[in-house]
């Protein structure tokens, strides 16, 4: 049976240094079998141990069908003697180089310690990193079997035990970024389309809005906005500019935000060119649009550089809004048998279009 090497990843180092003596010629060392003679240790724990520690040698009990099984191979035998929190390890090989280990075993770990010296010793022979402590040392035998050689004493001294190296505590995960609040500056442009009344349904009027919202890192958003929008008629023009505040949510998951939000407004509005009179046109004049309005928008949200993140989508908007009488405004022309309206403005109104935002992150407290 071909040998197999012993390679394992484990924690720590041997407990201590050998003392400083007359070593044989060492060769590679590569044993196929460990013979365990645990002393006082729990045998079947400690050899399930060290399997999964070992898993290419076979971990054999102290007996002599192990002694036979290993005759013709090379082997290592293994004792474990305990003396309190102190376990003294003595390795011999089967050509034998005999090699010393001594490890504090606090309460509770007694096998994990034992069994991590003993692999970590075996590996550190089969590297050829550490000398044996004395040569053609013999190796006992079960009791009711006399041994090869006499029984040697102990060693008078044995090396200072040497206390397992700490194992370095995980660096603690980086804090997670702490969103910031921001401060948006947007462009919305698009048609107004009139809804109600009869009279102003059709194109309204055209034109785009400068918005300011400030974002807190829950989402809830405060919006300002003044929106511009014109119509022309046949020898006049007609100029609107509305005020909107108010307030909404903006909801984001990864690149992509959905902004919902509700903003009161006053829109005062001229006309330029053209021959108007009549009641109507005369209080219209003086009287601003007021009104509310609701907005959707749906974006895509780029990459943040260096704390600016540019936003990129499409808005939707419905609004509503009346002159103090409580009807949508009428122009008409200056003639008193004039009854159709050259513009008509306010009521319900419906505007859609692209909206174009840049997001700047705010200095933290």
């Amino acid at each position: 049976m071909k040998a197999l090497p012993l390679w394992l990843a484990l924690v720590g180092a041997p407990s201590s240094e050998p003392p400083d003596v007359a070593a044989a010629e060492e060769q590679p060392v590569v044993v196929e079998s460990l013979i365990l003679d645990a002393g006082g240790m729990d045998a079947n724990a400690l050899q399930t141990s060290l399997a999964s520690r070992l898993p290419n040698a076979a971990i054999l009990p102290f007996s002599d069908v192990a002694f036979e099984r290993v005759r013709e191979s090379r082997f290592a035998y293994v004792r474990v003697n305990l003396d309190g929190e102190l376990a003294r390890v003595t390795i011999v090989l089967s050509d034998g180089r005999a090699y010393e280990r001594a490890v504090t075993t606090p309460p509770g770990l007694e096998l994990r310690a034992v069994a991590t010296t003993i692999a970590n010793t075996m590996v550190a022979i089969e590297q050829e990193r550490l000398p044996a402590d004395r040569v053609n040392e013999p190796i006992p035998r079960p009791p009711d079997e006399p041994p090869d050689e006499p029984a040697r004493e102990p060693p008078e001294e044995l090396p200072e035990p040497t206390p397992e190296p700490e194992v370095p505590e995980e660096a603690p995960a980086p804090s997670p970024v702490t969103p910031r609040t921001q401060l948006g500056l947007g462009l919305m442009g698009g048609p107004v389309v009139g809804l109600a009344p009869a009279q102003a349904a059709g194109l309204a009027a055209g034109g785009g809005e400068l918005r300011a919202s400030l974002r807190w890192p829950t989402g809830p958003v405060a919006a300002v906005g003044i929106r511009v929008v014109g119509q022309r008629g046949d020898d006049a023009g007609l100029l609107r500019t509305r005020i909107a505040l108010g307030g909404g949510y903006a909801l984001r998951r990864e690149r992509l935000e959905v902004v919902f939000g509700a903003a009161a407004t006053v829109e005062p509005w001229w006309i330029a060119g053209g021959t108007f009179g009549g009641n109507d046109a005369a209080r219209a004049r003086r009287s601003p649009l007021l009104g509310g309005m609701g907005w959707t928008s749906v974006g895509y949200l780029a990459g943040s550089v260096g704390g600016v993140q540019t936003r990129i989508g499409a808005f939707a908007e419905l609004g509503s809004s009346v002159v103090p009488s409580g009807t949508a405004a009428r122009v008409v022309r200056g003639d008193p048998t004039a009854t159709e309206a050259v513009f008509t403005l306010g009521g319900v109104e419906l505007s859609a279009g692209l909206d174009v935002a840049v997001w700047f992150s705010l200095p933290g407290r």
